[in-house]
């Protein structure tokens, strides 16, 4: 069962969106609000923790972060 994925698990720098758990990065252009590159990490695998993080899950979650990071510098 997928693992349930919380803002909170994110950290949102100049130009990416990092899931800690995951190692998973997202990565955009400065005042772009699109990732032009996906670093998966472990996102898909089931953790040592047990954790299973699925990558649309944590897709979805940074892309939205992506979108206010953007419409915060403008």
């Amino acid at each position: 069962m997928a693992t349930r994925i919380t803002r909170d698990q994110f950290v949102v720098k100049e130009n990416e969106v990092v899931h800690t758990p995951t190692g998973a990065r997202f990565i955009a252009e400065p005042n772009d609000g699109h990732a032009v590159q996906v670093i998966w990490g472990s996102t898909g695998d089931r953790l040592d923790t047990g954790e299973d993080y699925q990558q649309e899950n944590v897709e979805q979650v940074a892309a939205q972060l992506l979108m206010e990071r953007t419409q915060s510098l403008t």
